[in-house]
């Protein structure tokens, strides 16, 4: 019996394939791969060969209904133990099953919707840093400002100590753009020399190791912190310091990730950032009122700059994906960039539209949490601590962008921005 045919796809050159092309500008290749291909694509990266799937029902069966074929153990996914040890981002079987069972009920709605209050404090007392510089005409910095915010949030919330170290962003910049550039580099030079990369690198993780062991000291009652000590006391196999680190950068880095790219798209658009305003200039933040221009907004910016932009398994066995056969141990990367981005799913998919979350995307072309077993498990916090924070700083302020500013995404671990975004601000009367 015939094997299936093999995905189509770029022949790339001799030796490296498609890496150049990945290089220099990773969001744009991958687009232009399903644009040109279809839905399943292969392309060979060095020595080691991908597939693109870019299909609803596709995408479902390597991450949810045949999930158990598709380790999260890939070549990329094991240079992650370098920033997060052995943690729920990086273990699988048993031992994730383990971490995501105790971590998994401090996420629930109801125990964010506990969290509100200190949400709300944090976040007004965090903008009203804005008042300074406001007051002499210079812009803020948004992006410090956001990461500091979300890093503090996530931290009081899960182990009852809010991390507020102004060092903490150059660290995970400097620990994100390194493991970025590494992806990039089979022969990974720049991770087996002392480059100026990679002590930048070890610098930032031992400043973050720094900031965790003192957290671990500490903690409330009831906190996850609490929970992650018992679990440890029981020989476990848990490591306290490695999923403090995961659930820290994790934690807040995606969602103020969004939150950044939403305010530049707000500066973009008056009009929406008007609506937003008026909506939050009514809002009951104190019993939790629904806030659905500002969901509508957080949802388009996951849309446009999903934070989690590629998410990658590899192939335990042979499998056949849209009559295409996927050896075993190859790679399979579903993109929600290019997911979110497809003219085949989206009217005007480059346009910052929040009204198209009117009613509900179709199944699986949406995927800002990925799906199945490993979808994040931080989502309810992210959902409400999103539109929350963009609602209370379009009550205090408005903002505008810095004209000629260049503005473009950087991918790596996740989706930031190529350079930290500044804004000029106002209060509102």
């Amino acid at each position: 019996m015939a094997h299936p045919p093999r995905a189509p796809g770029p022949r790339g050159l001799p030796v490296t394939g498609s890496l150049w092309r990945l290089s220099g500008d990773a969001l744009g290749f991958l687009g232009s791969l399903e644009e040109r291909y279809g839905a399943v694509v292969q392309a060979r990266i060095g020595h080691l060969r991908y597939h693109l799937i870019s299909d609803p029902e596709l995408i479902e069966q390597v991450l949810w209904r045949r999930a158990d074929c598709y380790t999260r153990a890939s070549p990329s996914n094991s240079k992650l133990t370098d920033i997060t040890g052995s943690s729920l981002l990086t273990t699988i079987g048993g031992e994730w099953h383990k971490r995501r069972k105790l971590i998994a009920p401090f996420f629930s709605r109801e125990r964010m919707s506990l969290e509100l209050p200190t949400m709300i404090e944090m976040t007004s007392r965090h903008l009203s840093r804005w008042s300074e510089p406001a007051q002499r005409g210079e812009p803020v910095s948004a992006t410090a400002s956001i990461m500091g915010l979300t890093c503090a949030i996530v931290s009081k919330v899960l182990f009852g100590t809010a991390v507020e170290d102004p060092a903490l962003e150059q660290a995970l910049a400097d620990i994100l753009l390194h493991h970025w550039r590494r992806l990039k580099d089979p022969l990974e030079l720049l991770h087996r020399f002392p480059t100026q990369s990679r002590k930048a690198f070890d610098a930032g993780n031992q400043l973050v190791a720094q900031i965790v062991a003192g957290v671990s000291q500490h903690g409330g009652e009831g906190t996850l912190l609490e929970a992650l000590r018992a679990a440890a006391g029981e020989k476990t196999g848990i490591q306290i310091e490695d999923e403090l680190i995961t659930l820290l950068i994790a934690g807040h880095e995606t969602t103020a990730n969004a939150l950044i790219w939403a305010m530049h798209l707000l500066a973009n658009s008056p009009a929406i950032q008007e609506q937003l305003r008026a909506e939050a200039l009514e809002a009951d933040y104190s019993s939790g009122t629904p806030l659905p221009i500002a969901t509508r907004v957080f949802q388009e910016s996951l849309r446009l700059y999903p934070p989690i932009w590629i998410i990658e398994r590899e192939a335990l066995v042979e499998d056949e994906l849209g009559g295409f056969r996927i050896p075993a141990q190859s790679s399979v990367l579903v993109a929600p960039w290019v997911m979110h981005r497809s003219r085949r799913f989206w009217s005007d998919p480059d346009r910052f539209e929040p009204e198209r979350f009117l009613s509900a995307p179709a199944k699986h072309v949406y995927i800002p949490f990925g799906i199945g077993p490993h979808a994040c498990v931080g989502v309810n916090l992210a959902l409400m601590e999103g539109p929350l924070l963009l609602s209370l700083a379009a009550r205090a302020w408005k903002w505008r962008g810095i004209e000629g500013a260049r503005v473009a995404p950087q991918p790596g671990l996740t989706l930031r921005m190529r350079e930290p975004l500044r804004l000029l601000v106002e209060p509102v009367q």
